[in-house]
């Protein structure tokens, strides 16, 4: 992956690669030395240079870099760094809104700052070794400056459940990545983690919120067209075309229908899915409305999971890697190179909607993890510090779910060749909808009404094919699940079926019916099994593991036997 590569002691050599599709830049000032290696695209917006005894270097993009230099007067993102640097010190990225990591350097006290963005999307590995800080945005390129490096037997243990790290682990023992909104001070000798900006849902920090639901339903729509104006902003500045993915669900559908009232420029549409399932016919009915361009990948019978390691190349093995396997058999016969910032409907359900009916709902243990099977293996450090940094589960599913497992799947395939962003991860959106109180989110209130008042063509088609918007049935939660009493008897058969009858469940019309497919696609199974057979040896240095990962491949669901394969895949690349 490319992105910024550094140390602060002793220079490392990141043998990065020089291609004509990157630029590369080089700075070394003392004991601090930085490497840059970015797409030529968005390349304004990345600064890398010196001002009045500071340097900046910034990798992505800044979605209000337009807003933030007309309010300073500034002609060049550097100089708005300096000048956000100068009045606001250390908090100087509060006010920068996209996806996006920056190095700070000021020489004078000798001083290094690494932030990450408020959602945490951008790969930023340190560690500290021998005297010095280093920093990659690719945790193997680590292995080359440290030498000798070790397995992390708790991020393959969190792995195996959680199908990611909700602690910002890396394959590697000792090396962590910077999180949402969290930067890394680096100043005499020293290292610290620091917290820049946290979200918070009605409490400390932040005022409830007493307006009524017409009232916020207005604001959401004002905040939600502000975030999306400054993609479809982005993309104009650069000349780049608007490409959206859309599905069956509520949050693409909102991101695609706004960016068409708000411009008349040809919109790119993408989807993927089995034929004839819901995310197949929905889309195509919806791009047609709208007089949208249509790309559709037919997923039918799951053989994009057949590219295991290069999928994982792309994710760096961090992820549950089914996901970024679809993602990336979408997009891998497109014209990539005139695409703009992606605008996803990534966690629309999480910001505008909330699955929690109260504030402060604590979280249970094993809560959002694909697979609580191996449960007892990850080591208890983890869960109380989950406890100790989340009082509430609604957070928790933000911090853990969103920016800690959602950013590592398609945002990571998408930065191979372009940037992306979800108006619902806009931070001046996400602090408004967490002031609304859950009575008005919970169970699409806030939503529907937001939707229905604003945008009433998009309720013609069925929120996944089932649901009429703003005549929903109600939701509860069962046992970690999301209910509803039309759904608990169909159910209740399925969990009869698979945990005593030891059937297989078809998944209705899911855009990826992987039960099906392991039933019906043989040379599926036959890839998936000898992969396994080929590298559980892998997990030799943890036998607990290997045990519960052969246990869990032979008797699990095909989202477990997938986890597993993940996880081996990732060894495979250490």
């Amino acid at each position: 992956m490319h992105g910024l590569f550094g140390s602060y002691g002793k220079k490392a050599d990141w043998l990065l690669e020089r291609a004509d599709r990157l630029l590369y830049r080089q700075y070394d000032s003392g004991k601090f030395h930085i490497e840059q290696s970015t797409l030529r695209k968005f390349t304004d917006d990345k600064t890398f240079a010196e001002y009045e005894g500071v340097f900046f270097c910034l990798e992505g993009v800044v979605l209000n870099k337009t807003e933030l230099e007309e309010m300073y007067g500034a002609a060049t993102m550097g100089e708005v760094l300096l000048r956000l640097y100068r009045e606001q010190g250390e908090g100087l990225v509060r006010q920068l809104r996209g996806s996006f990591c920056l190095v700070v350097y000021d020489i004078a006290r000798d001083k290094c700052l690494l932030y990450n963005d408020q959602i945490g999307d951008k790969m930023l590995f340190y560690t500290y070794a021998d005297g010095s800080f280093y920093w990659a945005a690719d945790w193997r390129r680590m292995r080359q400056v440290l030498g000798e490096t070790v397995p992390s037997e708790r991020f393959y243990a969190t792995m195996l459940t959680y199908g990611y790290s909700p602690l910002g682990d890396a394959p590697i023992d000792y090396v962590k990545r910077l999180q949402a909104g969290q930067y890394l001070r680096i100043q005499r000798g020293a290292g610290k983690v620091m917290t820049y900006h946290r979200f918070y849902n009605g409490g400390v920090g932040q005022e409830e919120n007493r307006l009524p639901i017409e009232r916020n339903a207005e604001l959401t729509d004002r905040y939600f067209r502000q975030a999306v104006g400054r993609i479809l902003r982005k993309n104009e500045e650069y000349g780049y075309e608007h490409w959206m993915p859309l599905s069956a669900g509520l949050d693409s559908r909102m991101t695609v229908v706004v960016a068409r009232d708000m411009t008349n420029a040809p919109i790119h549409n993408i989807t993927y899915s089995q034929t004839g399932y819901y995310d197949d016919v929905v889309p195509k009915e919806i791009a047609e409305s709208l007089g949208n361009e249509m790309h559709f990948t037919a997923l039918d019978g799951g053989e994009y999971l057949k590219q295991i390691d290069h999928t994982m190349d792309m994710t760096e093995g961090l992820v549950y890697y089914a996901g970024a396997a679809q993602v990336w058999e979408g997009v891998n016969r497109l014209p990539r190179e005139r695409m703009g910032v992606i605008g996803t409907g990534l966690i629309g359900e999480l910001s505008i909607g909330t699955r929690e009916r109260h504030r402060k709902t604590p979280f249970v243990r094993g809560e959002g993890m694909v697979s609580q099977r191996l449960l007892a293996l990850v080591p208890p450090i983890v869960e109380q510090t989950l406890r100790q940094t989340y009082t509430d589960k609604e957070l928790y599913m933000l911090y853990i779910r969103a920016f800690n497992c959602a950013n590592l799947g398609s945002p990571l395939v998408f930065q191979h060749f372009t940037e992306s962003m979800s108006p619902f991860y806009d931070v001046d959106l996400l602090e408004f909808e967490y002031s609304v109180p859950p009575s008005q989110r919970w169970n699409y209130r806030l939503y529907d009404r937001w939707i229905s008042s604003y945008y009433p063509q998009a309720m013609r088609w069925r929120h996944n094919g089932e649901e009429q918007i703003g005549n929903r049935p109600w939701h509860f939660m069962l046992l970690g699940r999301d209910m509803t009493l039309r759904s608990m008897p169909k159910r209740g058969i399925d969990y009869v079926r698979r945990r005593w009858l030891g059937q297989t469940v078809q998944e209705g019309g899911s855009m990826n019916p992987m039960e099906r497919w392991w039933q019906e696609n043989g040379s599926l199974r036959q890839v998936l099994d000898d992969y396994v057979r080929e590298n559980i040896h892998l997990l030799d240095f943890a036998p607990a593991l290997r045990r519960g990962a052969q246990e869990m491949y032979s008797g699990g669901s095909m989202f477990e036997k997938v986890q597993v394969i993940t996880a081996l895949s990732s060894l495979r690349n250490f």
